[in-house]
């Protein structure tokens, strides 16, 4: 079997990070496994798709070889399966976007496995989707992208809400606000300038932080006995629990309306062909959906000594070889 990782860049791949781990893994079960960047895909004169690889090494250890070998040119359509790693807010303009969804597309059309899918990845590339779920499932939110609706948003779900970028990475942002001790509207100008946001209600206990589980094919990954989730805790006086931002990872329990949640929300996932996902779970409610390159093994592995990534790269690629 050949599996081919792409990834936004090769020299950013560390070893805590979970795209890393699923890398490592595949090549030491046997797999062929390759890494590419973003930039390398294309197709050649004769509609061939193409892209420029690098052999993914079998130790976490190695992954500084990795940044430094050479790049081979692949022919795509050779590989079993592309599992897609990449963080859709770093792109550059919007067309590598719109060419990167029709690469995609046109592999999967030619018998290639695409994790997750291209279809999947458009309909959620931003943070617009969760509004899709049913309400019982997740916070009241509106997404706009014109200052009286942001703040006619602000008022309806306020005073105290969460205004987040659509497309935003890592908890850049991110932000609080009290309509009753701020005027919002600097801040929500200042954020427009990146585009449409998200307005959320606050929750309760947002400052005690998150739990991050990992969904498959829309169940929760369960290794060795343990589901693969962690639970994700704010640095004093922060609302983001992102571990960018600061958090801190600790072991998670879920509770039984929490697990309760999931399995409603299951049904969601698999009908918009997502194949993976980290959900972002906080009061009942899912507060986010990662589905471009899910992450949490890292944590999941301080906290519980389990290396998950093995159970990851499995479940995805069963039944394709």
């Amino acid at each position: 079997m050949r599996a081919l990782f792409l990834v936004n860049q090769v020299a950013e791949l560390i070893p805590s990070m979970t795209t890393a781990r699923m890398v490592v893994a595949a090549a030491r079960a046997g797999i062929e496994s390759w890494v590419a960047e973003l930039g390398g895909l294309s197709v050649d004169a004769g509609g061939m798709p193409t892209i420029r690889a690098r052999l993914a090494p079998t130790s976490l250890d190695a992954l500084g070889e990795l940044r430094g070998a050479e790049a081979r040119s692949l022919a795509v359509e050779a590989s079993d399966a592309v599992l897609v790693r990449l963080n859709p807010a770093r792109f550059g303009a919007p067309q590598q976007l719109e060419f990167t969804l029709w690469m995609l597309g046109l592999l999967a059309r030619r018998g290639v496995a695409v994790i997750n899918p291209a279809a999947a990845l458009e309909r959620t590339a931003t943070k617009a989707f969760l509004s899709e779920l049913p309400a019982a499932l997740r916070p009241a939110q509106a997404v706009a992208a014109d200052v009286d609706d942001v703040l006619a948003a602000i008022h309806r779900l306020g005073p105290e809400v969460v205004i987040k970028p659509a497309r935003g990475t890592r908890g850049i942002g991110v932000i609080a606000v009290d309509a009753r001790t701020t005027n919002p509207r600097p801040l929500v100008e200042l954020l427009l300038d990146r585009g449409a946001v998200v307005v959320q209600e606050l929750l309760p206990d947002a400052a005690a932080g998150d739990t991050r589980i990992v969904l498959v094919d829309g169940e929760p990954l369960v290794v060795e006995g343990e589901l693969v989730a962690v639970r994700r805790i704010p640095a004093a006086g922060e609302l983001r629990s992102n571990l960018h931002a600061g958090g801190r990872p600790a072991a998670a329990t879920l509770s039984e309306g929490e697990r309760a949640l999931l399995k409603e929300l299951g049904p969601h996932l698999r009908a918009a062909g997502l194949r993976v996902v980290g959900v972002d779970v906080l009061a009942g409610k899912v507060l986010e959906l990662n589905v471009w390159a899910p992450g949490g093994l890292g944590p999941f592995e301080r906290t519980t000594g389990i290396d998950a990534a093995p159970a990851l790269v499995e479940a995805l690629l069963k039944g394709l070889s």
